[in-house]
C-alpha cells in the first residue's frame, strides 16, 4: 500500500474515492469524509464515514464518532458513482 500512497502523491494520479480513500487520506496528510449516495431497487441511501490519515486506523461511520473526536479539518469528498478523485499537492501547481 505504501508504493500505492506515493503513486498518488505524483501529479495527475486518479483513484477510486470509494476504494482508495485510505490511501488518499495519508497521500494529503488529512482526514477525508467520504459521503456516497447509492440508488438500488430499495431506493436511496447514503453512507457517511470518516478515513483517518493514519493508516492503524480504519473507517468509521461518521454519526458514531463523538463530536469531540471529529477533526476540526478534513476533506469532503460527494460520491455519486463511479466518480474519481485526482490528487495534486498544493505546491505543485502553477500559480
Amino acid at each position: 500500500k505504501s508504493s500505492r500512497v506515493q503513486e498518488i502523491k505524483k501529479e495527475g494520479e486518479w483513484l477510486q474515492a470509494s476504494g482508495e480513500g485510505d490511501l488518499l487520506a495519508q497521500a494529503l496528510a488529512i482526514p477525508i469524509r467520504l459521503i456516497t449516495v447509492h440508488k438500488d431497487r430499495e431506493g436511496l441511501g447514503i453512507s457517511d464515514t470518516l478515513t483517518f490519515q493514519e493508516k492503524e486506523k480504519s473507517s468509521q461511520e461518521w454519526n458514531t464518532i463523538n463530536d469531540s473526536e471529529k477533526p476540526q479539518e478534513y476533506i469532503v469528498i460527494i460520491d455519486f458513482g463511479g466518480h474519481f478523485v485526482g490528487v495534486r499537492s498544493l505546491n505543485q501547481q502553477s500559480s
